[in-house]
């Protein structure tokens, strides 16, 4: 068990335009125009079939999950996860990578836990960086349960084709789909 955050998806019917240049302008190599073109095409699509929509703020980027005893899980989007590209391209971004990609995203967009209420940046950062578990986990049950023993008496993840990484505090950096 745990709860499940995600960024707070953008409008698309507001500043579609802008967006789409903030991220064509962040390319480094010279842009495949058929690759945009196809994004945009999605972004402008969606933008209509949200036009009859409810306005109320919609779940986003997967941030990632927070279950006790556990470091955080903070879900990143490599350059290469065309799974998301649109989503991505959407927020002006390319790839998030660690939490410091996600901080001004964050505060820019908002977050939603799984249930549908809105969690404060403030909350999110600090449901992220300032964890802590009462007991410390014997390295046995870390083992036992795929982990090893993290900081703060939490356990993490180890570094495999999903664990990509340790952050600097009590959350791991984790690729692909999970909840």
């Amino acid at each position: 068990m745990g709860t499940n955050f995600y960024l707070i998806a953008p409008d698309p019917r507001q500043n579609l335009v802008e967006r789409i240049a903030r991220w064509v302008s962040s390319l480094d190599a010279p842009h495949d125009a058929a690759q945009c073109a196809a994004i945009a095409d999605g972004i402008r699509e969606r933008r209509w079939s949200c036009d009859e929509a409810i306005v109320r703020p919609q779940p986003g980027l997967h941030i990632g999950k927070s279950s006790a005893g556990w470091c955080f899980s903070l879900r990143v989007y490599p350059e290469d996860d065309n799974a998301e590209r649109e989503e991505l391209a959407l927020i002006g971004v390319r790839k998030i990578m660690s939490l410091d990609d996600w901080r001004p995203l964050i505060e820019e967009h908002g977050v939603l836990d799984e249930y549908g209420d809105v969690v404060t940046p403030e909350a999110m950062i600090s449901c992220i960086t300032k964890r802590w578990f009462d007991h410390p986990p014997s390295l046995a049950t870390a083992v036992a349960a795929g982990g090893i023993v993290g900081p703060n008496n939490l356990v993490r993840r180890k570094i495999d084709g999903r664990c990509v990484g340790h952050g600097d505090g009590p959350w791991d950096l984790i690729v692909g789909e999970f909840s």
